[in-house]
């Protein structure tokens, strides 16, 4: 039975209330003691007994709703949850995700919450934490991720009630305008690449909306030439300097096959052609080291230096200066332009993008599907108009009155 105790100090003479509850927990291994079970009963001390019974009640409810949570656990500092963390769900991430947590934790979390026990991280303190965090409102939001991903851990591992990190309301990201180009920009972005095997990049890019770390992960066996489509199955992407293939993508609907237009297919089937019939030979290569290069092989196209050394200085010669500032993922964005003003859905651009969800597509691109409203108008126009020409007898109401 849960009770309330008064003490009196025989040294001080002072009134104090000591709570004693049944530990849910009980019996169970004892983490911090190995070999021993936890407590059998819960005692908490307080200076006045309306706290106490005001911990009580909240214990009870907490007991009958099954999400108590043993107030050991409370004290616990939150670097011992990142520990506890790294050990159960890092490891799940993506290596590129490990290595931007890590830097998050390393740089604002732990110096600021490294000592805190996790019955202090309330909901109103991450607010005004965050809201005095000078930085950028896309970095805030990467911190908030990376916390709240470490909280809901503790929520899973029964050390939290709840994730006070969870879908806080930071400021607004501001929205990059996103250059899009015609197809005629695409080819004379094309053309202005030095080598044939760049050049079909930028087309592969522009028509099938892959990612950058998944065009540099294509192989032969990833083209089916009979079936006129690419798969997508694995990325590359660059780990503390170092460029690590890894067989999954960025989200399960990011596995995907992608139907290729004609023109499209040909290019590959020469492209092909030229290459080591091994289907596991990269489809596209850099120069790779000295060594490579005497031998006239390539390794993994590393996307910073590609980008720099290759890409821009093809988009300044190429493209009018108010698309100088082309980012190589826009030829994704282009790619989802295109197919727009080809008549495409959103949930076929949702698809063939690999989006975990139609709402991600909406919001990226719903601001291109106003230049269809015309042609919809144009349509319901049409049908009216054939309506109109059947010549049918309007109704003659007065006949409808009784």
């Amino acid at each position: 039975m849960a009770h309330i105790k008064r003490r009196v100090s025989d040294r001080t003479g002072k009134v104090t209330y000591q709570v004693q509850i049944p530990n849910p927990g009980y019996p169970a291994p004892d983490p911090k003691r190995p070999g021993k079970l936890v407590p059998e009963r819960v005692v908490k001390t307080f200076d006045l007994k309306r706290d106490a019974e005001r911990w009580l009640n909240d214990q009870a409810s907490a007991i009958n709703r099954g999400d108590f949570i043993d107030p050991r656990d409370k004290a616990k500092p939150f670097r011992e949850l990142v520990a506890t963390w790294e050990r159960t769900r890092k490891a799940r991430l993506a290596p590129k995700t490990q290595e931007r947590y890590d830097g998050l934790l390393r740089v604002y979390l732990m110096p600021a919450f490294g000592s805190t026990p996790l019955g202090q991280l309330r909901r109103s303190m991450l607010k005004e934490w965050f809201a005095e965090l000078d930085v950028s409102p896309a970095t805030a939001r990467k911190i908030q991720v990376a916390l709240s991903s470490v909280l809901s851990e503790g929520v899973e591992m029964g050390v939290l009630r709840e994730n006070p990190a969870a879908r806080l309301k930071l400021a607004a990201l501001p929205r990059r305008e996103m250059t899009v180009l015609t197809a005629a920009e695409v080819r004379a972005l094309s053309e202005a690449m030095y080598r044939p095997t760049d050049r079909l990049a930028v087309y592969v890019a522009a028509y099938t909306g892959v990612r950058a770390g998944e065009l540099w992960a294509l192989q032969r066996k990833h083209i089916d030439l009979d079936g006129r489509r690419l798969i997508v199955e694995r990325t590359l992407t660059s780990v503390s300097g170092r460029l690590i293939f890894r067989n999954a993508t960025k989200t399960d609907g990011s596995r995907r096959v992608i139907s290729l237009p004609t023109f499209l297919a040909n290019r590959l089937a020469e492209h092909l052609a030229t290459l080591d019939p091994d289907p596991n030979t990269l489809l596209f290569t850099g120069p790779g080291g000295s060594n490579g290069r005497k031998a006239g092989l390539g390794g993994p196209i590393r996307h910073s230096l590609f980008r720099s050394r290759i890409f821009r200085p093809a988009v300044v010669a190429a493209l009018p200066p108010e698309k100088h500032n082309l980012r190589w993922h826009d030829l994704r964005h282009t790619c989802a332009s295109l197919l727009i003003h080809s008549g495409a859905s959103i949930l076929l651009v949702q698809k063939r993008l690999g989006h975990a969800s139609s709402t991600t597509t909406l919001d990226l691109y719903g601001w291109l599907f106003p230049s269809t409203e015309a042609a919809m108008a144009g349509a319901l126009d049409a049908i009216y108009n054939a309506a109109d020409a059947e010549n049918v007898v309007p109704l003659d109401r007065s006949e409808q009155v009784a």
